[in-house]
């Protein structure tokens, strides 16, 4: 599944969802791309996504108000709280590593299992090797 912003696949062979979010995107972008990337996780019967955002130019998301929408985005859908989300970042991006760090904190407090990554191996490897 493809938007504008965000490709969404299936990554057999892991058992993972692995979304892709490119260019410069808006709260809209991101809502479109958890709806499908976990539509796809729900046929499949996996927990475990990737978000690779290494791509992402700007994230036109008011780093509070915005965040708090998108965890209570994840409790209208009905996302699982077992599920384990690796966002994956490019280090070199500050404000996109903080908007996201911040996004960690507030679904953590919503009691979802999100971790922001600056490594694809570290990040594989948490989706991979953990319960």
């Amino acid at each position: 599944m493809e938007g504008k912003h965000w490709s969404v696949e299936y990554m057999a062979e892991l058992n993972i969802i692995l979304t892709k979010v490119i260019g410069e995107v808006v709260l809209q972008d991101v809502k479109e791309a958890i709806l499908y990337s976990f539509e796809l996780a729900k046929k499949h019967g996996t927990l475990k996504s990737l978000c690779d955002c290494r791509e992402m130019i700007t994230f036109n998301i008011d780093t509070t108000f915005d965040n708090y929408i998108l965890a209570k985005f994840y409790d209208n859908l009905g996302i699982d709280r077992t599920l384990k989300e690796a966002i994956l970042v490019n280090a070199d991006d500050t404000n996109i590593r903080s908007s996201m760090a911040f996004f960690e904190i507030v679904a953590a407090n919503q009691g979802y299992n999100i971790k922001v990554f600056t490594d694809e191996q570290k990040a594989m490897e948490w989706l991979i090797n953990s319960v």
